[in-house]
């Protein structure tokens, strides 16, 4: 049976025209890493794939961002705060979907995610 979450379609896409859902694993670019930190997550993070979450504190989606030197330390930023700080197109024009949890557990280990 699919897990309801996988099919939770947020309303934006990847760049190539992926709908991005919960649990998707995405890519983004390393030269965003600190814009990332300053807005959204902890000081010194070093990854560039993040997981697509809810936040049910926030009741936002976005993403769950991990710390460099302690990897229980976790910082989350919300869709609305990385478009108001990178601009509307930047989802669909620098991200990438490399799968999610769900499909590819594989990506989990390989990312430590």
């Amino acid at each position: 049976m699919t897990d309801i979450k996988q099919n939770s379609i947020l309303g934006l896409q990847d760049k190539n025209g992926k709908n991005i859902r919960e649990g998707d694993v995405l890519l983004i670019p390393d030269e965003y890493t600190e814009i990332i930190s300053s807005i959204g997550g902890p000081t010194e993070i070093d990854n560039e794939v993040y997981t697509v979450i809810f936040c049910k504190n926030r009741a936002a989606y976005g993403v769950n961002i991990l710390h460099k030197s302690n990897w229980f330390k976790k910082g989350f930023l919300s869709f609305d705060m990385m478009l108001a700080d990178m601009g509307e197109d930047f989802i669909k024009e620098e991200a990438e979907i490399l799968g999610n949890i769900y499909d590819n557990p594989e990506l989990v280990d390989e990312y430590e995610l």
